[in-house]
């Protein structure tokens, strides 16, 4: 496990799992400037293999809706995106988010990190059986 601190918030790579845990700093904005940050440092770290991050959302930020429509060249080997919504608030924005996600990679909604790890693991397995 890797922590990574940056002002927009902390990022936790689980190497072994192909997993970045993402936990934002409460009222920040994610635009495109940090999504690039965490793209860019996923890839690096995972060097081409698939890999899921994981919003925890523990405290309440924003984001650019436009951004899951955006195509970042960085993006192309996250195959999943989860959601950690510990409040029916953020689950309710969670599920408005997904409406704007490309089409490719899964979006979940889960109730706890453990969950949310579960199925990170789980949509890995699925891409590398396909």
């Amino acid at each position: 496990m890797q922590t990574f601190q940056f002002d927009f918030g902390q990022l936790i790579l689980l190497k072994e799992d192909n997993i970045v845990i993402g936990r934002m700093v409460g009222g920040v904005v994610l635009d495109e400037g940090p999504v690039c940050k965490i793209n860019e440092l996923a890839n690096s770290i995972y060097m081409g293999k698939p890999w899921v991050y994981i919003s925890d959302r523990e405290s309440s930020y924003s984001v650019d809706p436009i951004l899951y429509q955006k195509e970042f060249n960085v993006e192309e080997n996250m195959v999943g995106f989860i959601v950690v919504a510990y409040r029916p608030l953020t689950r309710k924005v969670a599920e408005i988010e997904r409406t704007f996600k490309s089409k490719k990679y899964e979006f979940v909604i889960c109730n706890s990190l453990s969950e949310a790890t579960n199925e990170a693991r789980k949509i890995l397995d699925q891409f590398r059986a396909a």
